[in-house]
């Protein structure tokens, strides 16, 4: 016997909300300053400043951070 069963999405990478406050606090929209946060990979302000600044044209700029995209990933498992 084959069954599927939905599990909970693996958790991402931290976000620093340190670094989304500060960015926050700099004008910039909350989505954009998760992501900037989670792909510099904990780099720092300055870094994640700079990723904003480069992608602010990007389509998926104002995208959910990989971090906190939420989603169902199926197992297949035999009885």
């Amino acid at each position: 016997m084959f069954f599927y069963k939905a599990a909970d999405a693996v958790a991402g990478p931290a976000v620093d909300l340190a670094i989304v406050e500060s960015l926050t606090e700099m004008g910039f929209p909350v989505a954009a300053c998760k992501r900037a946060a989670t792909l510099t990979h904990g780099r720092g302000l300055e870094a994640a400043t700079q990723w904003i600044m480069e992608h602010m044209d990007d389509p998926d700029f104002l995208a959910p951070s990989p971090s906190s995209a939420s989603g169902k990933r199926y197992l297949f498992a035999q009885l």
